[in-house]
């Protein structure tokens, strides 16, 4: 350890001080880590003829050109470690992958500073990182470009600098993200929600649904088509002594699918409710799928399907539903007609909101769930009424119940 006085390796530096003198004596303590590092390569390199300086400041052209076999097949394979280890640092489902992107491996960009080698076929260390290259996928026709040019003044340095970037992914691909949720999940079942979901959401529903505005608003539409085509059922549950309504969906092939059950946040107690608490539970659905179950999503499909198909016109204009039994109605014109009077119902009741779950000192009660909805419900609902409007044609009643 070197103390005092100002060259290289000091560790202590003090200013200039005569006791006669009204400045006071004064010194700094270098011992911070970038200070240590530097003061050490000041050391190495004070005298670049001998000792471990001499390799500090030689370039690699220079050392593997004098290198044997054996050293040049060394350097390789570090430098193989360093390109691999440059990935980024985040755990990749494939299979999740391979379903969402159908990919069958994370696709990277890597970036290099150019290698202080010069293109120079024939000589081993060259061909060598040059087959290397080749293995990791470079074209063989950029395989120059990859490395300095011969008499270029950067090529004296020994240092390659690596940056590797991933395309985007959808989030459920990446293992390191969405297991632990998974696992935190798991383990609140059995406990309620109130551990893993309590306080979580901090947005309105409609901004908090990881999907596109136009993607929400179709999987509501799907709700609404599914509602009033009599293709949602509910299964009466219980979580915790709390009794809970659970939507499911009939499917074209006679089956159903279902929901995330319980879900998230407040339990639905009426159907009303239960699309607010699906949409709701679509992020967990999401890890589900990503952590081995691939019919989590499957609810969330079917209702896409129904928002984005002509499920609605085909039934008011032909009768006909790819599933479960529609409601009654023998012409177009009466299935119109109980399809517009039960989206007008909705519509009403929606616009009773306001008025029925104003905060009031005396009595206040929290509001359906699906009150956060109630503007897109409105616009959807709308749509609806055109729709089976556009679809109907001359003719005479129907049944069935709208959930909203």
């Amino acid at each position: 350890m070197l103390v005092g006085g100002q060259g290289i390796g000091a560790l202590i530096t003090m200013s200039p001080w005569i006791r006669s003198d009204d400045r006071r004596a004064s010194f700094d303590v270098e011992v911070s880590a970038e200070a240590l590092r530097d003061r050490c390569h000041q050391w190495l390199v004070a005298d670049t003829s001998v000792g471990v300086g001499a390799y500090l400041t030689e370039p690699l052209q220079q050392t593997l050109s004098a290198a044997s076999s054996t050293a040049i097949k060394h350097f390789v394979s570090r430098f193989r470690i360093a390109l691999e280890r440059s990935a980024p640092l985040i755990d990749i489902n494939v299979a999740t992958l391979n379903e969402v992107h159908k990919l069958a491996k994370p696709q990277y960009q890597r970036v290099m500073s150019a290698i202080p080698l010069a293109v120079n076929p024939g000589d081993e260390a060259f061909e060598k990182v040059k087959d290397l290259l080749l293995t990791l996928g470079v074209e063989s026709a950029e395989v120059p470009s990859y490395f300095h040019s011969d008499g270029d003044e950067a090529a004296a340095g020994g240092d390659i600098e690596i940056s590797t970037f991933l395309r985007a992914y959808h989030p459920t691909v990446f293992a390191s993200l969405v297991n632990p949720i998974a696992a935190a999940a798991q383990g609140s079942s059995g406990k309620g929600d109130a551990g893993f979901w309590d306080m979580r959401r901090t947005r309105p529903l409609p901004e908090f649904v990881p999907v596109s505005r136009v993607t929400l608003r179709f999987m509501i539409r799907g709700w609404l088509v599914g509602s009033l085509l009599g293709q949602i059922t509910f299964d009466n549950l219980n979580q915790f002594g709390h009794p809970y309504v659970a939507p499911a969906m009939a499917m074209p092939n006679g089956g159903t699918v279902t929901f995330p059950r319980p879900g998230l946040g407040r339990l639905p107690s009426a159907p009303r409710d239960a699309l607010a608490a699906i949409l709701e539970a679509y992020p967990l659905a999401e890890v589900m799928f990503a952590t081995g179950q691939p019919n989590a999503l499957a609810g969330y499909e079917r209702l896409l399907a129904l928002g984005v198909g002509s499920a609605l016109a085909n039934w008011v204009a032909e009768g006909t539903v790819d599933a479960a039994t529609p409601p009654a109605g023998d012409t177009p014109d009466e299935r119109c007609e109980y399809a517009t009077a039960q989206y007008r119902a909705a519509l009403d009741a929606i616009d009773a909101y306001a008025d029925e779950f104003t905060p009031d000192a005396d009595r206040w009660e929290l509001p359906p769930r699906s009150w956060e909805l109630r503007h897109l419900l409105a616009e959807v609902l709308h749509e609806l009424i055109d729709t089976a409007d556009a679809a109907r044609v001359p003719g005479g009643s129907g049944s069935g119940v709208v959930h909203i």
